[in-house]
């Protein structure tokens, strides 16, 4: 999907601290890119695979090096679609087990079974995987998850041996939905999963910011 996947990848922001899109105080890195396009999506800016995003690998290690160093929770990748930049993402993913990251968590919109058949040696380097594609019609009670279809999986096992696997997939939001807002350069970024009810008022805000 990029010019030259061997050597960099598409990212459209990296954020730190970030606290609401998995456990503790993350890094958060969105790619840039999607074939997906799902209906309702919050960050549609994070479809096209825009060449100006290109960062290369060796940049990107010393951007995460010196995160690495504040001794965050983890990291948490979405998108965009990571898996659409599948030989980029893979470089990625080593980068972070090179770094010693404790916990990598990844969105995908595509289903469990695909992403377990198609890319098994990726899930290996994986310990929080939300699978399946953003539904609209769906509700979002789901604790990090945009829609209730979505599903968490316990990967690595190391993930497996830290948290449980059911108790996540049915933990709920509570009345209360924590959402932030972070100033990036020269732009302020909304992270998070508003109630749908709040959905299009936090369009609207990203649009006007």
């Amino acid at each position: 999907m990029i010019a030259d996947s061997s050597t960099g990848i598409l990212v459209h922001q990296i954020v730190f601290p970030l606290e609401v899109l998995g456990p503790g105080k993350r890094v958060g890195i969105w790619l840039q890119g999607c074939t997906i396009h799902c209906n309702g999506c919050i960050s549609p800016d994070t479809w096209p695979f825009d060449e100006d995003a290109f960062i290369s690998f060796t940049e990107l290690r010393t951007q995460l090096n010196a995160f690495a160093k504040l001794n965050p929770d983890g990291v948490t990748i979405s998108g965009g679609e990571p898996f659409d930049q599948a030989e980029s993402f893979l470089r990625l993913l080593q980068i972070l087990r090179e770094l010693d990251f404790k916990s990598i968590m990844v969105y995908s919109g595509y289903g469990f079974e695909y992403l377990k058949d198609t890319f098994p040696d990726y899930l290996l380097l994986i310990d929080i995987l939300i699978s399946e594609p953003f539904i609209l019609e769906e509700k979002n009670t789901k604790l990090w998850r945009g829609s209730d279809n979505q599903k968490i999986h316990l990967t690595s096992e190391r993930a497996k041996k830290e948290l449980n696997e059911n108790q996540l997939n049915d933990s709920l939001y509570s009345d209360q939905r924590p959402l932030q807002i972070i100033q990036n350069q020269n732009s302020l970024f909304i992270a998070g999963i508003p109630k749908r009810e709040d959905l299009g008022a936090v369009t609207l805000l990203k649009q006007r910011i």
